[in-house]
Formats: C-alpha cells, structure tokens, sequence
C-alpha cells in the first residue's frame, strides 16, 4: 500500500502545482531572459528552409545586398540543425561573389558609452574550402537609410589558419592568438562581450574567455541608428570573397553587459528564450 499514492493526493499536486493529472513531480518554472527589455536583435534562423529574409524575434527586418554575380548562398537550411532546429547556411564556391545579410530598424541605437553582448553558435566546414580566412561573422556598424555604412563598428571573424576566433574593432583587429582554438565540423558557442564605460572587448569561445581587448582608443559605438551585419561589403576584397561554407544560429544581440570579463561562461543548452 505504501507503494501507491491515491488519486486525491495526485490531484491536491495538480491543484498546488499546477501540474497534469498523473504527473507527480511538480514542473518547474520557465527561466526567462532577464535582459529581454534589451535585446535588440533575436534572430533563431530556424525558418523554413529556403527563407532568405528569416525573422528576428524583436522585430527587425533582415535583408540581403549582392555583390558581383550573386550566388543562393545565405539561406535557412534543415543541413546542419541546432536544438533540433534549422540554421542559416553561407556556401560560396565562386570568389568573386558575395553577399551581405544585415538587420534594418530603429531600434538597434547605442551611446557611447553603452554595452552591447553578441552571441551565436557557428558551424564552420573543415578546412573551410582551403582558403585562409571566413566570412566576417558579425559587424555592428552606424546606418543610414538603406544599406550600412561601414564606419566605426565591433565584429569578431574567424580564421581558418589555425582555426582562431579574433575579435575586431574599428579597423583594429586584435593581435594576440587565443588560446584556445575552435574547431572545424561542429558547433562553437561564441559571445563578445563590449563594456562600453570601461572600452574593453571580452570574447568567449564554447565558455572560456580567450581575448580580453583594451579598445580605449577606440571612438566607440555611438550611433542614432545601428545596423548587424552577416558577411562582408567591401567588394570582392577581403575575407568573404574566399570559398567558405559556414553556418550560423540562434543569433543574440544585447544592450546591457551580461557578461563582466569573468574567466567562464555557461554554453547555452537550449534556444535562447523570448520571455
């Protein structure tokens, strides 16, 4: 007898707790995202496969520029999922072709001395089709009405010589080498961190900080209007005019400092929430 719980005591659970009938641990509560009010950007790229325009969570608009003969590179695609959800795919097989994919709204404006947290998981091929470096993974760049302006701006990208992740801003890429290198054929937690009142960059690769960037003399963000940028836009020069196959998800963009130059942070295990 002492085996078997009776059908008033499941209920009185159910009443209490909110839970099903025969459920007889109680549900937890959702954790939500404390910093939502100041996410900017919430892009899952989980649409259907195809979607060139994907939606973003907190209302911007994302739109594609094409330079040279474009190719059907960026789309969502069920290739490479994440969390059992599709991701957005970049595959380049002619050099002299691009494109830029980039967010359009009012709501993307930063201070001077605001902070702003990038995170997203990137998948990149291995060897990357022999090139030396990848697409540029993120700008956050000032905009005027229609496509960027490519002024002041933050980013981070990734190299295929020796797989490192270097963050960048202005025109200054960071010099040092990480320490810890990602790895090709499989997903990679990224997050730069901008502290804008102190001017220093934080970036994390799948957890662990590998860059700590004193960017006091950069200008800063600043803008009246701001614009996210996947891939490149100077022509058919630089990194994004080189073969890549690469893939990214559930895209992150917050104006607030989530994280203040600890050593560690938590990988995500589940899709970033919009509550």
């Amino acid at each position: 007898m002492g085996r078997f719980m009776d059908s008033s005591a499941i209920n009185y659970e159910a009443l209490v707790n909110g839970d099903s009938y025969c459920q007889l641990a109680p549900q937890r509560p959702k954790v939500g995202d404390p910093y939502l009010p100041a996410v900017l950007v919430l892009s899952p790229f989980s649409d259907a496969p195809g979607t060139t325009a994907p939606v973003d969570l907190r209302g911007n608009a994302w739109l594609l520029t094409q330079y040279g003969a474009p190719e059907p590179t960026f789309q969502v695609s069920n290739n490479r999922q994440l969390f059992g959800l599709n991701t957005l795919s970049y595959i380049k097989t002619s050099p002299q072709n691009q494109e830029l994919l980039y967010t359009s709204g009012n709501n993307l404006a930063l201070a001077a001395t605001d902070s702003l947290c990038v995170e997203y998981w990137f998948y990149e091929a291995n060897g990357n089709y022999a090139s030396t470096a990848s697409p540029v993974h993120f700008n956050f760049y000032g905009q005027t009405a229609g496509a960027p302006v490519f002024t002041s701006k933050i980013g981070l990208a990734t190299f295929s010589n020796g797989g490192k992740v270097s963050a960048f801003y202005g025109s200054t890429y960071d010099s040092g080498t990480p320490s810890l290198p990602f790895s090709y054929g499989q997903w990679n937690y990224v997050a730069l961190q901008w502290v804008g009142s102190t001017s220093m960059l934080y970036v994390y690769l799948n957890g662990t900080l590998i860059q700590t960037i004193n960017a006091s003399a950069f200008s800063g963000l600043g803008y009246a209007q701001g614009c996210l940028t996947i891939g490149n836009g100077f022509g058919t020069s630089g990194p994004s005019a080189l073969f890549c196959d690469f893939s990214w998800a559930q895209l992150r963009v917050t104006k607030a400092n989530r994280y203040p130059g600890g050593a560690t942070i938590p990988v995500p295990t589940a899709p970033f929430p919009n509550y």
